[in-house]
C-alpha cells in the first residue's frame, strides 16, 4: 500500500455547472478526499483551490480528471508524477 499524499491545487472552470458535476465525482472517488480551500463562483466560471488527499493510483485518477476539465496547470500533473514512487 501506497503512502498518502496531499496535493493542493488551483483549478479554473470555464462552466460553473461542469465544475459542480466534476467536483461530486471526485468526491466519490474511494479512497480520496476532496477539500475545497476557497472558491470563486460567478455566473459563468468557477475558480477554486482545493486539498486533495489520498493514495497512489486513486490520486492518479483524481488528478488526471481534472486535467480533462478544467485548466490545471501543467505543474500539478508533474508534482503528482514526482510524488508517485514508479
Amino acid at each position: 500500500m501506497s503512502a498518502t499524499r496531499t496535493i493542493n491545487l488551483k483549478v479554473h472552470f470555464q462552466d460553473r455547472a461542469e465544475a459542480a458535476s466534476c467536483l461530486r465525482g471526485l468526491r466519490q472517488i474511494p479512497g480520496t478526499s476532496l477539500n475545497v480551500v476557497r472558491g470563486r463562483v460567478t455566473p459563468d466560471e468557477a475558480d477554486y483551490d482545493i486539498q486533495l488527499r489520498g493514495q497512489g493510483r486513486l490520486m492518479e485518477q483524481a488528478v488526471w480528471t481534472l486535467w480533462k476539465v478544467t485548466t490545471l496547470p501543467t505543474c500539478a500533473v508533474a508534482e503528482l508524477r514526482e510524488a508517485s514512487p514508479h
